[in-house]
């Protein structure tokens, strides 16, 4: 391979950089969504029933929309009480639908990994 050869490689890599939230967006909306279906968060943690003792959320998951914009993925629920559920209150539990920053992807990891592999493997072809 030329100098010349490699630096093709790496400009089409950096190309693909770009795609990679727009071949995501499907699959977080997936992560998202299975993971209120079955009341857990990012990281496996089962979230604290309903008073009730029912699981809490059911029926959020429809409420949930993403784009890819800016290099960006965006989510977006049509409920306002979700930010809530997310971070926690006094009188509410936390029940984290998407990872934190600081704490990493948890289990979204292989999922997340796995596709950008695969668009970077279609972009080497």
């Amino acid at each position: 391979m030329t100098l010349q050869d490699f630096q093709k490689l790496l400009a089409s890599v950096g190309d693909s950089v770009s795609e990679i939230p727009a071949a995501l967006v499907e699959r977080v909306l997936a992560l998202v969504q299975d993971g209120i279906k079955a009341g857990v968060d990012p990281y496996g943690n089962e979230w604290p029933a309903k008073k009730d003792g029912s699981k809490a959320l059911q029926g959020l998951e429809d409420t949930f929309s993403a784009t890819a914009s800016d290099g960006k993925i965006v989510l977006k629920s049509s409920e306002p009480f979700t930010s809530a559920h997310q971070t926690g209150t006094d009188r509410l539990p936390q029940r984290m639908m998407v990872p934190d920053p600081t704490k990493g992807l948890g289990q979204w990891a292989g999922t997340i990994r796995n596709e950008i592999e695969r668009v970077l493997k279609n972009r080497l072809k």
